[in-house]
C-alpha cells in the first residue's frame, strides 16, 4: 500500500517556460545528429556497392576472356585430329566452374557442336558471353563459345550494400 505525502504534491513546481523548449530543443539536436549520421552512412553504402558491383563485373569478364582463351587453346588439337575424346578432360576442366552455363565448341566443317556442355539458366539470370576463333597453323578450324553466369557477382554487390 502506498500512501503519498501531500506536501510532496504541493511543493512541485510548474515547469518553467524555457524548460519545456529545452526539452524540445533536446529532441531536435538529437535527430539532426541521427539524420546527419544515417543520409552519409547510407550514401557510402551505395557508393560502395557500386564500386563492388563494377569491380565484380570487371573481374568476371577477365574471367571469361581467360577460360575462353584457354578452351580454344587446349581444344585446338582435338578439333584439328576431329576427336572430341582427346578434348573431354579439357572441356570437363572448364566447365567445373559453377559459373559457366554454357561451352560449345565448333568445328567449321560441320553444322553440329564439336563438344557441347550445359547448364540450365535460371529465369532472370544474366550472362555474359564470348567466341574465340580457333586456330591451328593461321587457319580457322573452329570457334568455341563460352556462357558465363553473372548471378555470383550480382549476389556479392548485393551483400556489399
Amino acid at each position: 500500500m502506498s500512501v503519498q505525502d501531500p506536501s510532496l504534491a504541493q511543493n512541485t513546481y510548474p515547469m518553467p517556460w524555457w524548460a519545456e523548449h529545452l526539452v524540445r530543443l533536446r529532441l531536435l539536436i538529437a535527430l539532426a545528429v541521427a539524420f546527419g549520421l544515417a543520409v552519409p552512412s547510407l550514401i557510402l553504402a551505395q557508393r560502395e556497392g557500386a564500386a563492388v558491383q563494377k569491380e565484380n563485373f570487371a573481374q568476371l569478364n577477365t574471367d571469361l576472356q581467360q577460360l575462353t582463351t584457354v578452351s580454344a587453346e587446349g581444344l585446338r588439337d582435338s578439333l584439328w585430329q576431329v576427336s572430341p575424346e582427346l578434348g573431354q578432360t579439357v572441356a570437363q576442366a572448364i566447365f567445373r566452374d559453377p559459373r559457366i552455363r554454357l561451352l560449345r565448341v565448333r568445328d567449321l566443317r560441320s553444322q553440329t557442336p564439336f563438344l557441347e556442355y550445359q547448364r540450365p539458366v535460371t529465369p532472370g539470370e544474366a550472362t555474359l558471353s564470348l567466341q574465340r576463333e580457333v586456330r591451328y597453323l593461321d587457319s580457322a578450324i573452329g570457334n568455341v563459345e563460352l556462357v558465363m553466369s553473372t548471378a555470383s557477382a550480382a549476389k556479392e554487390a548485393r551483400d556489399a550494400r
